[in-house]
């Protein structure tokens, strides 16, 4: 057992504790964690999401997708109602050479999907798409609410 004090409320406390607790307090693990961290928090995850981000004006919704290193043509968008959902796929381009290792891959690759649902239903009829430098944007028009229709009583 090792005794260590502590203060507690400006109070000194002695601490008993195994000396095992106090054998690596840095281990080589815990300098290193951080590094190898994925965007979402968690270390060695190699789950992949796209990022959105998703505004509404008075006609239609906005939405930005971050797809870095996908091919137009591996991008699918699909609406039903006022649901959205992006399907991408994306390639590893690690080398695949004889004689070549890979020291340190972090990317995430394979099918990545995101489905948003809007508040409202989306007009698919006037939804525009376009794609530069890695940036997927739509516009998707808002359907507008079906008018009450008046019948006249025979």
């Amino acid at each position: 057992m090792t005794a260590f004090v502590r203060l507690f409320n400006n109070r000194p406390h002695i601490v008993r504790t195994p000396i095992a607790a106090f054998a690596d307090p840095l281990s080589v693990d815990d300098l290193f964690a951080d590094i190898f961290r994925s965007p979402s928090g968690k270390a060695g995850s190699s789950v992949a999401t796209i990022q959105l981000d998703v505004t509404e004006n008075a006609q239609a919704y906005n939405i930005s997708a971050a797809l870095p290193g996908v091919k137009k043509d591996d991008i699918e968008l699909l609406i039903d109602k006022n649901t959205v959902t992006i399907n991408a796929q994306t390639q590893s381009t690690a080398a695949n050479d004889k004689g070549t290792t890979v020291l340190h891959h972090e990317r995430a690759y394979g099918k990545l999907s995101r489905t948003v649902s809007l508040v409202g239903e989306v007009d698919e009829a006037n939804t525009n798409a376009s794609y530069v430098d890695g940036v997927l944007m739509l516009t998707l028009a808002k359907k507008l609410p079906a008018q009450a229709k008046r019948i006249t009583i025979n």
